[in-house]
C-alpha cells in the first residue's frame, strides 16, 4: 500500500509532527528520520524526533543529530505520528505511550512482516530501504533536497543494501544513490563515519571472532556475545553493529546469526542468509521480521536458551 497522495494531504493539513523509528536503531532509520524532519521544516512545521534508544556513534556525523530525544524528552503536542522502518508498533518502544485517538498515525516502512498498522501506510516491500520509500515522498511534496538531506539518504540506502552488494541492491536505489550524489551526498564521509572502529570495540571482535560455531556440514554459522565479553573489552552494544558480517563471510555457510545479550532487555538475534531459507519467516515464528536475507527478533530468556532454540530451528530448514 503507497498512500502517497493522503501523506501528502496530511502534512499539507497539519501543522505539528513527531517521528520516530525502531529500538536498536541503524543508518536506515536515523538517516530516513533526519531527511524527513528537514523537509517537514522546510514546508514550515514544527517537528519532534525521538528514538528510545541511544544512536550509535558512528551515526554522529550526520546533520541534526542532536535533535534526536529520547522517549521521556517527548512534548505531547504534536498531530501526527509517523513511524519510519519499524514492522509493528512494539518495534518504537516507550514512544507507543503517546498514541491516542486524537493523533492520526503514518506508518512508512520496507520490511516485508509489517504488520499494516496506522491510519495511513505507505509500504514498499521492494525498496531496499526505508530512506529509499521517504526520497520518494519528498519527491511528492516538491521540497528541495539539500547536501545535508542527501548526505542522510544515502546513508540510509547505503547501509541497508551493504553499500549496493547485498541481494536487495535495485536498480532503482542506485538511481536514487546517484541523485543524492548530485544533491551533495558526501560517500567518502559516509563511509569513513560507519567503518571506523573503537579500540575496545577491535578489542571484542577479536576476542569473540574466536568462538564462531558451525553447524549443519558448515551451512550454519553463529556467534554469542555476552556481556562478561562486552565489560572486558570495555565496548559498547553499539561497537557489534557489523559483527554478523564477519560470520557472513565464512565459506559455505548459507545462514549467519549473531546473539547479543542486551541487560534488562534480553537477547538481541541478528539472522543473514545467502541461500534458499528465509530468515524473515524463522524471524516472525520468534516474534521478529525483516526480510527474506535479513531479519531479527529477540527473546526474553537467556544467551543460552535463545541459541539453542534458534539454531535448532535453522538446522530444521536447512534438513528440509
Amino acid at each position: 500500500m503507497k498512500d502517497k497522495a493522503k501523506i501528502r494531504e496530511l502534512i499539507n493539513q497539519k501543522s505539528s509532527f513527531l517521528l520516530t523509528a525502531h529500538i536498536f536503531p541503524d543508518g536506515d532509520n536515523i538517516g530516513s528520520l533526519l531527511a524527513l524532519r528537514a523537509a517537514l521544516q522546510q514546508l514550515g512545521k514544527r517537528v519532534q524526533v525521538a528514538v528510545d534508544d541511544t544512536v550509535p556513534a558512528n551515526l554522529h556525523f550526520l546533520a541534526g543529530i542532536e535533535h534526536i530525544k529520547r522517549a521521556e524528552e517527548i512534548t505531547p503536542d504534536f498531530q501526527v505520528l509517523m513511524i519510519l522502518d519499524s514492522s509493528s508498533v512494539d518495534r518504537i518502544g516507550a514512544v507507543q505511550k503517546y498514541f491516542n485517538e486524537q493523533i492520526t498515525v503514518v506508518n512508512i516502512d520496507h520490511h516485508i512482516s509489517n504488520t499494516g498498522f496506522g491510519n495511513i501506510q505507505y509500504l514498499d516491500a521492494a525498496a531496499a530501504a526505508t530512506a529509499e520509500i521517504i526520497f520518494d515522498l519528498l519527491v511528492e511534496l516538491n521540497v528541495t533536497i539539500d547536501s545535508a538531506m542527501a548526505n542522510a539518504l544515502f546513508t540510509g540506502i547505503a547501509t541497508d543494501c551493504g553499500f549496493f552488494k547485498y541481494a536487495n541492491t535495485t536498480v532503482k536505489a542506485m538511481e536514487i544513490a546517484g541523485k543524492m550524489l548530485a544533491c551533495g551526498a558526501r560517500p567518502q564521509e559516509i563511509s569513513d563515519a560507519l567503518e571506523s572502529k573503537s579500540l575496545p570495540a577491535l578489542k571484542l571482535l577479536a576476542r569473540v571472532l574466536e568462538q564462531i560455531q558451525v553447524a549443519a556440514q558448515g551451512k550454519l554459522a553463529w556467534l554469542s556475545i555476552d556481556e562478561a565479553s562486552l565489560k572486558a573489552s570495555g565496548a559498547s552494544h553499539e561497537d557489534t553493529d557489523g559483527f554478523i558480517n564477519y560470520v557472513r563471510f565464512i565459506q559455505g555457510a548459507e545462514v549467519a546469526l549473531l546473539f547479543r545479550e542486551v541487560p534488562g532487555r534480553g537477547v538481541k538475534v541478528s539472522m543473514r542468509s545467502k541461500g534458499a531459507i528465509d530468515v524473515n519467516q524463522l524471524a516472525q515464528h520468534f516474534g521478529g521480521g525483516g526480510h527474506q536475507k535479513a531479519a531479527g527478533c529477540s527473546f526474553e530468556g537467556s544467551l543460552q536458551e535463545a541459541t539453542e532454540r534458534v539454531v535448532r530451528a535453522v538446522e530444521e530448514q536447512l534438513r528440509k
